[in-house]
């Protein structure tokens, strides 16, 4: 994502992970792509590493709420750690980032946000319930988030992307078993399609875009 915004043109972009390594290597793609990147470490479930990690940062024009977790274990096999983690990481992140940088956009008078929900928030499948409850979460807050900032922000845009199952990179693991006649999509693929959405100002972006019919037709 932080290297096909480069490639748009972006002046600098700032790359906020929880892995810091995970955020230097994406500053170093983003600038061997010819852009200009910052790393640091951040978690951001914290609202304190928050508030002073963007105190130390130029004003944000495009917040990408992109990190995400997930467990795939029957309801009562999984942790509430476990839980409260996704609920933080997935959900209560956004609220965070969004009420830290918003009041600096609307200052400035312009500004885009954008959640990463998933495909899970159109549909149902076994074995994902908190996990699917989050991106349920993620998709209303976004939609209302939109139609406020229409109505009294209209300067403000908001996008919502819905990606299927992502291809895990090669030294990862799958967290569950899937049996879908529907290929996974590559990161490379969301990244194009969520920047594509940005400039197009887009409320849903849904990859592969066919997907959103199939499954309210399924469910």
């Amino acid at each position: 994502m932080c290297v096909r915004l480069a490639r748009e043109g972006c002046s600098r972009v700032t790359c906020l992970d929880v892995d810091l390594e995970g955020a230097r290597e994406t500053a170093r793609l983003v600038e061997a792509a010819g852009g200009r990147a910052g790393h640091a470490k951040c978690d951001v479930t914290r609202r304190d590493q928050l508030a002073s990690l963007l105190s130390s940062l130029p004003p944000v024009d495009v917040l990408i709420n992109n990190a995400g977790i997930v467990s795939g274990a029957p309801i009562l096999q999984v942790t509430d750690e476990q839980i409260d983690n996704m609920i933080g990481v997935n959900l209560m992140a956004h609220f965070h980032t969004i009420r830290a940088v918003l009041p600096s956009m609307l200052k400035r008078g312009g500004g885009h946000i954008v959640g990463i929900s998933s495909a899970a928030a159109f549909t149902a499948a076994a074995n994902i319930a908190p996990y699917a409850a989050t991106k349920y979460a993620v998709t209303g807050m976004m939609y209302s988030l939109r139609e406020e900032m229409r109505k009294f922000h209209p300067e403000i845009k908001v996008t919502s992307v819905h990606p299927f199952f992502i291809s895990p990179p090669p030294h990862c693991l799958e967290h569950w078993q899937k049996k879908s006649r529907i290929p996974d999509v590559s990161a490379t693929e969301v990244a194009d399609k969520t920047v594509e959405g940005i400039k197009r100002n887009k409320a849903t972006v849904v990859v592969p875009s066919y997907l959103y019919h199939l499954l309210v037709l399924l469910m």
